[in-house]
């Protein structure tokens, strides 16, 4: 191991920094390859205090004896480091060409990210507070409670830009996340879901086609394997880039496919909160019916002051979890929407993990 000069003294962070050489910026670029205002200094160094903060927070998280995935946390957010830089200074280009004033202010968000990450975080959410596993009541399913809106309904405008024709073939338009992680089977690229979404919202990311991800997004995951395994899954987030933090409006999506028979198990883990990704915010559990859904869940969650509301459907081995900041007044009735449109893009997409087989 290379000795430190008995004179050189480590600077804050400088363990943190040593992940992130291969995607910093290349501070040896001419003067016009880069942003020259403090705006840009302040704006990166304040990625950089988040990152430290979120492995901080990461790091010191202990999920029932679960090991931090310590590598993957680092892939995950050396990622979003880099995403979030370049998306600043791409938006601020376009901007300058039509006004020298104008000051466009990206969202402080951690999105989804290319490697699995220990805490799978809400696109807007910015900071994760661990508070410990909650107790929580299990949320009865679709099959157990009444009707308590009627699926399918909205109230919800569509937007044009996120409009793709709900005749479209049930295909994937996109591959694996890493070649050297396989799939059972691709998940179809959720046509009828995005029809579905309320006005405003574009694409933010399609993570792939991957099969290690939450059950729905805000749960924290150890590094134990997932039981019964995971076999498939894509996470895909839309959110409103016009809009400003902390009122900037967001929706993801994750779709999972465990092995054969194990759709029901991973399901009953979700409700009880015991499976390998879990909640450690506390949720607020209520009743939803989505048609065609073999089994519901849907709560409510308040984390770090911003206002969640989260779902899932079980189409036979096949789990959508959906996740939506800010939602709107109805948020139940929004919810539905969008949970329906999802369970009938996956009855529609002729994969035998829909029938449970």
């Amino acid at each position: 191991m290379t000795q430190r000069p008995r004179d050189q003294h480590p600077t804050p962070g400088e363990d943190d920094a040593d992940h992130l050489d291969t995607d910093r910026p290349n501070t040896d670029r001419a003067d016009t390859d880069r942003p020259d205002t403090d705006h840009d200094e302040l704006a990166d160094l304040d990625d950089l205090l988040q990152l430290q903060h979120h492995l901080q927070s990461a790091l010191h998280e202990e999920l029932h004896a679960g090991r931090i995935d310590e590598a993957s946390l680092h892939a995950g957010t050396r990622h979003q480091l880099r995403r979030r830089i370049q998306h600043r200074r791409r938006t601020r280009a376009v901007a300058g060409a039509f006004t020298l004033a104008a000051v466009i202010a990206l969202p402080l968000g951690l999105h989804w990210s290319a490697e699995p990450s220990v805490r799978t975080v809400p696109a807007a959410s910015l900071t994760p507070t661990p508070t410990g596993t909650p107790t929580q009541t299990p949320a009865p399913t679709a099959a157990q409670t009444p009707a308590q809106t009627a699926a399918g309904t909205s109230t919800l405008s569509k937007s044009p830009a996120s409009t793709p024709s709900v005749d479209s073939t049930a295909g994937s338009s996109v591959g694996l996340a890493n070649p050297d992680v396989p799939v059972a089977y691709d998940i179809p690229d959720m046509t009828r879901t995005r029809a579905a979404l309320p006005a405003g919202l574009v694409v933010l990311g399609d993570r792939g086609q991957y099969p290690k991800s939450p059950t729905v997004m805000g749960q924290a995951c150890s590094s134990r394997p997932f039981d019964p395994p995971m076999v498939a899954g894509r996470q895909i987030t839309w959110w409103n880039e016009i809009q400003r933090w902390p009122n900037q409006a967001s929706v993801d999506l994750v779709v999972t496919g465990r092995a054969t028979g194990g759709g029901p198990i991973a399901f009953d883990a979700l409700v009880a909160n015991t499976g390998v990704c879990r909640f450690t915010d506390p949720t607020t559990p209520f009743a939803i019916t989505v048609a065609g859904a073999d089994q519901t869940w849907a709560a409510h969650t308040d984390s770090n002051g911003l206002p969640f509301v989260s779902g899932a459907a079980r189409v036979g081995d096949l789990i959508v979890g959906i996740t939506v900041l800010h939602p709107a007044q109805d948020a139940v009735s929004e919810l539905t929407t969008l949970l329906t449109a999802a369970v009938a893009d996956l009855r529609a997409s002729g994969l035998p993990a829909a029938e449970g087989r």
